[in-house]
């Protein structure tokens, strides 16, 4: 038998995760098996500045964390979270 901590976590580990970032040049994203991609817009690397594309992946990747903070927010009221 598992215990609600360990259903927890391996709801956690398997959800996805996305984010995109503010201008919606990069994406992030990672699957049910932990594997995570990048996805940068055709022409982003000619269109903009070296920071202007640091900016937006940072964007991205911040926006894919706060994303994983959400969903293990809501599973942790979901299995009680008290550990």
């Amino acid at each position: 038998m598992t215990t609600p901590l360990e259903r927890f976590r391996a709801e956690r580990d398997a959800s996805p995760v996305h984010g995109r970032s503010p201008d919606g040049n990069v994406e992030v994203s990672r699957d049910a098996t932990g594997r995570i991609g990048v996805s940068i817009r055709e022409g982003a690397f000619r269109e903009l500045t070296h920071r202007q594309l640091t900016a937006e992946v940072r964007g991205a990747l911040t926006a894919a964390v706060g994303d994983y903070s959400r969903i293990a927010d809501r599973l942790f009221h979901r299995w009680g979270g008290e550990w």
